[in-house]
């Protein structure tokens, strides 16, 4: 049986996605340039994420090797997207609101489809008709 969303765990996406966005829209009004944006959200995502996780830090078995340096990897792909997002968000030339929106929805999009390839599932009628909306969504905001 398919695990079902729970009005909790739900909550606790917001509060989570909230966490996630937060900076942006502070980092647009800022004035800073995008290079000190870029660093110092990694700098405050490194300390937010890194001081809980070395409090429950678990023993390590070779068998984590590769998903290791895969996510090491993949974590450096991740702050390559972090260099470039701010650089678009303070561009005056993007309007910040649609180019927010548009990746936050993206990743929700990408999320859904990458996590389902990967986990050999195929994507359900009713989340293929959530991301077709999302679609929808974007090209409607973008105009």
């Amino acid at each position: 049986m398919t695990p079902v969303m729970t009005l909790v765990a739900t909550l606790q996406a917001f509060g989570i996605a909230t966490m996630f966005i937060l900076w942006a829209p502070v980092a647009k009004i800022s004035g800073l340039p995008s290079s000190w944006i870029v660093l110092l959200a990694i700098a405050g995502s490194t300390v937010g994420a890194g001081t809980p996780a070395l409090w429950n830090i678990e023993g390590w078995h070779y068998s984590y090797v590769k998903f290791a340096a895969l996510i090491f990897v993949l974590g450096v792909i991740n702050g390559i997207g972090m260099y470039f997002y701010p650089v678009k968000l303070v561009d005056p030339s993007v309007p910040a609101v649609t180019f927010m929106t548009t990746v936050i929805v993206a990743m929700v999009i990408m999320t859904a489809l990458f996590t389902s390839v990967l986990m050999w599932q195929v994507p359900s009628p009713r989340l293929l008709v959530g991301i077709s909306l999302m679609i929808v969504g974007i090209v409607i905001a973008a105009g």
